[in-house]
C-alpha cells in the first residue's frame, strides 16, 4: 500500500506542477519559496508542499503533509481532495475515517476526477462508510468508466456481469471488460474470457462491434 500511495503522489505531483511552476520539486527544490507561496494561500503550492513532506526529500512529517493537503483541498483543489480521501481510507498518517474519505472523494468526483469517482463506486459497492448501494456504485463507476478509467471499466463490467445495480447484460459487461483489457487490465482479460463462455457467437460479435464503435467515437 505504501508503494501504491507513493505512486499516486507522484502522478498527482506531475499533474499539479502543470499549474504551478514546480520549484518545489526541482533538482534542488526551492523549499522556502514553495512554503511562502503555500502560506500566502496558493492551493497548488500547498499541494506540492504536502507532497514534499511526504517524500524522502526531507524527513517525513505526516502532520505537515496532511495539514497542507487539507488547506489545498478546502480551497477546492481536486487532486488534494482525492489524495486526502485516500489517506483517510488507508490510514496514511491519520486515523482511518471512511466518512471523511467519502466526503473528500465526492468533492473531487463532482469536479470530474475519475479516480475519485471509481473510489466512490467501490465504497458503495462494498458498503464501506456508506450503506451498500449497487445502483449508486454503478452510477459512479460509469462516470469514471466513460472518462477511460480502466479500473472503473472493469468494475462496471462486473456489475453488468452479475446484474448488480444495473440489468444483467453480458454484451455490455463484455464491452467494458474488453475496453479495460485493451488498456492492459489483467483482471479484465480474465473476466472477458470467462464471460465469453456464457455468450452466444452473435452476442460476442455484438459486444466486439460496440467496443469498436465506442473506441472509434471516443465515447
Amino acid at each position: 500500500m505504501k508503494k501504491k500511495l507513493q505512486h499516486i503522489c507522484f502522478v498527482l505531483l506531475v499533474t499539479s506542477t502543470s499549474a504551478y511552476g514546480g520549484s518545489c520539486w526541482d533538482a534542488k527544490p526551492d523549499f522556502d519559496s514553495c512554503k511562502l507561496k503555500a502560506e500566502q494561500g496558493d492551493p497548488d503550492a500547498q499541494m506540492l508542499l504536502g507532497l514534499v513532506f511526504k517524500t524522502e526529500r526531507i524527513p517525513q512529517d505526516y502532520q505537515e503533509d496532511i495539514k497542507w493537503y487539507k488547506k489545498a483541498a478546502e480551497q477546492g483543489l481536486p487532486n488534494a481532495q482525492l489524495l486526502l480521501g485516500i489517506l483517510y481510507k488507508n490510514r496514511g498518517g491519520v486515523t482511518r475515517n471512511y466518512n471523511y474519505a467519502i466526503n473528500w472523494w465526492k468533492k473531487a468526483a463532482e469536479q470530474g476526477v475519475t479516480q475519485a469517482q471509481n473510489n466512490l463506486g467501490w465504497m458503495y459497492e462494498h458498503g464501506q462508510g456508506v450503506q451498500l448501494n449497487f445502483e449508486e456504485a454503478a452510477k459512479w463507476y460509469k462516470k469514471s468508466a466513460d472518462q477511460g478509467n480502466t479500473s472503473a471499466q472493469y468494475n462496471l463490467g462486473t456489475m453488468y456481469d452479475k446484474g448488480q445495480g444495473v440489468p444483467q447484460n453480458y454484451v455490455i459487461a463484455y464491452m467494458f471488460y474488453n475496453l479495460a483489457a485493451l488498456s492492459g487490465n489483467e483482471q479484465a482479460k480474465t473476466s472477458k474470457d470467462l464471460i465469453s463462455r456464457k455468450m452466444t457467437p452473435l452476442q460476442k460479435k455484438e459486444a466486439v462491434n460496440i467496443t469498436t464503435h465506442k473506441i472509434k467515437n471516443n465515447q
